[in-house]
């Protein structure tokens, strides 16, 4: 051979792939020569054009995808001038062009760079990162040694520059692709949810960020929780890492369970079977079960419940006997259940019911039998109040009721609340319902449409 033969590679892009050979005889130039031909091996012919394979003197060029000469090997090199043909004999491997993605990233400390996407067979890598300022190529590092993907770097990237990558190889063209380091501060952090309802346990709504109009992927920040089990304000903190910087946070509330209660509530009822007391309650979605506590009216409740209820399925009770003794048909009883999710082997209290209560057929008392609303469904503007009317029958209509006061509540307080005494004020657009319940659980309903 006449010469040493140099080759390298640039990508223009990520998709295109140039092979770029420098042949430096002096006795040819570019403006001289009629044609140029390559041959490999296999004696497939490669003839080169003005402008898009000659360049300069005697640079060579040619697309992976307009010469499939990646991985293959020049045997002969045929030069045509006006006067005369030159055939060098060469042994030139091509290297091979490697086509898939490649991405770099830079470690937190930002003295390192890890690539993705190598080829596995990659020999004797080695990395060069640097930028360009002035015209002049500034080094971060320069052909450092590429280990089980990643290399340390001489200088620190900084923040907010993109940089240029190059590896190269014993046995692939160089491959170029970018690396930038990104401040996650200046982008803007959202959660799925800003308020949740206490469960007992922690509380993980999903993050997103975004930087400049475009979704920041979860591989580039850690996410961290705080004060997200009780009811109060939680804090979310991301922070950047992989060559993102910085940290973003934000909070969320985590409030009373509202919808528990009222699950809890719906279906609630205590109500004398002779000689034994029967009380249901509604199923509450998110509860691993039930405490129910029991009491003679007027006395205080125990400290433990009088019954654990450990299936989120079941919903009723019967008791014959309360601390050890008989009910009996004299009993005035008085009820409350909570809904609890267990927590490392602990009971957490998610919701507690109203109060109700049952008298026994022989007590001065008797109970609630019916709650009848005056109107089932009523109409009101946002912003004004209404008064709903309903009326309680008893079951025994010679004795009085323990208590004649109604409750009531809103299945929906943002669409509408209801008072004390049964006034509803609309709040928003939509549909709800409004509850009033008597002392032992009956109840009735009424549908609020919000216009």
């Amino acid at each position: 051979d006449k010469a040493q033969y140099d080759l390298n590679v640039k990508i223009p892009t990520e998709v295109t792939r140039y092979v770029l050979m420098n042949i430096p005889y002096s006795e040819f130039y570019a403006a001289e020569l009629a044609a140029v031909f390559l041959t490999d091996t296999e004696g497939k012919t490669y003839p080169l054009r003005h402008i898009q394979n000659l360049w300069r003197n005697m640079e060579f060029g040619w697309n992976a995808e307009e010469f499939d000469l990646s991985g293959k090997t020049i045997q002969s090199i045929t030069y045509i001038t006006q006067k005369s043909k030159t055939i060098y004999t060469v042994n030139l491997k091509v290297p091979v062009c490697y086509s898939e993605p490649v991405t770099a990233v830079f470690a937190e400390s930002m003295d390192q760079i890890s690539l993705k996407g190598l080829p596995e067979d990659l020999s004797n890598g080695k990395v060069s990162v640097y930028y360009t300022e002035n015209r002049q190529s500034v080094f971060l590092a320069e052909d450092a040694v590429l280990e089980t993907g990643a290399a340390v770097l001489t200088e620190k990237a900084e923040t907010g520059r993109e940089y240029s990558v190059k590896v190269t190889s014993d046995n692939y063209a160089a491959i170029l692709c970018s690396a930038k380091t990104t401040d996650i501060s200046k982008g803007v952090l959202t959660l799925s949810k800003t308020s949740l309802a206490f469960t007992g346990k922690q509380q993980k709504p999903s993050v997103t960020v975004t930087l400049e109009d475009a979704v920041v992927s979860s591989e580039y920040y850690t996410v961290k929780y705080a004060n997200n089990t009780n009811i109060g304000t939680a804090t979310v903190t991301v922070t950047g890492k992989d060559g993102y910087t910085g940290s973003l946070s934000t909070t969320f509330k985590i409030v009373k369970n509202a919808s528990a209660v009222n699950q809890l509530n719906a279906k609630l009822t205590a109500a004398f079977r002779k000689n034994s007391l029967k009380i249901t309650w509604g199923k509450v979605t998110d509860a691993s079960g039930y405490e129910v506590y029991v009491a003679k009216k007027g006395s205080s409740y125990p400290s433990k419940a009088t019954k654990v209820i450990s299936k989120n399925s079941t919903t009723s009770l019967t008791l014959s006997r309360l601390g050890g003794k008989k009910i009996t048909a004299s009993d005035d009883l008085m009820v409350t259940v909570y809904a609890y999710n267990k927590v490392s082997k602990t009971r957490v209290r998610i919701a507690g019911s109203l109060e109700v209560s049952a008298s026994g057929s022989s007590s001065k008392y008797t109970n609630p039998k019916k709650v009848t609303a005056k109107k089932s469904a009523v109409t009101i503007t946002a912003g004004k109040k209404k008064a709903l009317s309903f009326t309680i029958s008893k079951v025994n209509g010679k004795k009085k009721l323990p208590s004649a006061k109604l409750r009531y509540w809103s299945t929906n307080t943002g669409i509408a609340k209801v008072d004390k005494n049964g006034n509803v004020t609309g709040v928003k657009k939509g549909t709800c319902y409004v509850y009033a319940m008597a002392v032992n659980g009956a109840k009735a309903k009424v549908k609020i449409t919000v216009k």
